[in-house]
C-alpha cells in the first residue's frame, strides 16, 4: 500500500488458467463479477494464457475455460482474494495464475513447468508499459504533486500519483478523458488516444486555487467524491459482510507432507 505498484500476479497450482477480478461478488454467488477495468483485466489474462505453451488449449486438468482465462467469481466466489485487495486498496492491477494441475509437482517436472510459463511471465511483465503515464506538477513551482488522483471518465476506478507526482494508468486501446485532481488545485482534463503500443505520456500542470477563490468553486471543478484510497477502503468495508464472517469457523488443515 505504501508503494505505487502498477502490475502484479499471484501464483498458484491446482489448475492451468489465468483468473482475473473480481474473485468475490456482492452476494457471494458463483457469478461473473466484473471490475470497472474488466476489459483491461481480460486483456492481461489473455496475454498470459496466449503466451503459455498449454494454457489456452481446452481441457487442461479436466477444466474447460474459454481461451484459458476466467473471471474469478464466475469460477467460484472467493471473499478476500489478493487480486481484489490490490485492486481496491492500491494502484496495482493483479491477476491470479494457476500454473499446473498438480499443486506439488515433482522435481522432475519443474523444468517443463518453467518452459510452459517462461514466455508468459515475460510478456505479462511488459504489459506494465501500456496505457498512459506521466507527471502531475504544480504549475508555478513545477514540483510534482504526490497523491493526486488520476481519474478516467467512464471507469469507476482511480489511482494516485507517487512521491514525485509520477503515475502509470493501465488502459486498453481506445479514446479517453483523463483528469488529474488534487486538493487546493483546479482540476485539469485531457483527451487521449491509447494504442496497443507503449504508454502515452500525458503530463498535467495544475494551477493553485487563488486565496480569494471561493472554496465551493474547487468542489465544482472536481468530480463529486473523488475515489481516493480512503474512499475505496470505505466502499470495500461496506461490502465485507462482517455479520456473515462472524458466524464462520476456521479449521486448520492437517500438516502436509509430500
Amino acid at each position: 500500500e505504501s508503494n505505487k505498484f502498477v502490475l502484479s500476479s499471484n501464483l498458484h497450482g491446482g489448475s492451468v488458467v489465468a483468473s482475473y477480478p473480481f474473485d468475490d461478488s456482492p452476494k457471494h454467488k458463483d457469478v461473473y463479477s466484473p471490475a470497472p477495468d474488466d476489459d483491461m483485466f481480460k486483456h492481461l489474462a489473455k496475454v498470459y494464457s496466449n503466451n503459455h505453451l498449454t494454457m489456452s488449449t481446452p481441457g487442461q486438468c479436466g477444466d474447460h475455460f474459454d481461451g484459458g482465462i476466467t473471471n474469478g467469481a464466475d469460477r467460484y466466489d472467493v471473499p478476500g482474494g489478493m487480486e481484489d485487495y490490490n485492486y481496491l486498496h492500491s494502484n496495482c492491477f493483479e491477476i491470479t495464475v494457476e500454473l499446473s494441475c498438480c499443486k506439488y509437482p515433482p522435481v522432475t517436472q519443474l523444468s517443463t513447468e518453467w518452459k510452459n510459463n517462461r514466455q508468459s511471465l515475460m510478456a505479462y511483465l511488459e504489459e506494465v508499459h501500456k496505457g498512459v503515464k506521466g507527471f502531475v506538477r504544480d504549475a508555478d513551482t513545477k514540483k510534482g504533486i504526490a497523491e493526486a488522483v488520476i481519474m478516467v471518465e467512464g471507469i469507476n476506478h482511480n489511482i494516485t500519483t507517487a512521491g514525485f507526482g509520477d503515475y502509470w494508468r493501465l488502459l486498453v486501446p481506445g479514446s479517453y478523458v483523463v483528469s488529474a485532481v488534487a486538493s487546493g488545485y483546479f482540476t485539469e482534463s485531457k483527451n487521449v488516444t491509447v494504442s496497443s503500443g507503449p504508454a502515452v505520456e500525458i503530463n498535467f500542470s495544475l494551477r493553485k486555487l487563488s486565496s480569494n477563490q471561493p472554496h465551493v468553486d474547487s468542489e465544482k471543478s472536481q468530480p463529486e467524491e473523488p475515489d481516493t484510497l480512503e474512499v475505496l477502503v470505505s466502499h470495500i468495508n461496506k461490502l465485507r459482510d462482517s455479520s456473515h464472517r462472524e458466524k464462520q469457523t476456521f479449521i486448520e488443515p492437517m500438516e502436509f507432507k509430500h
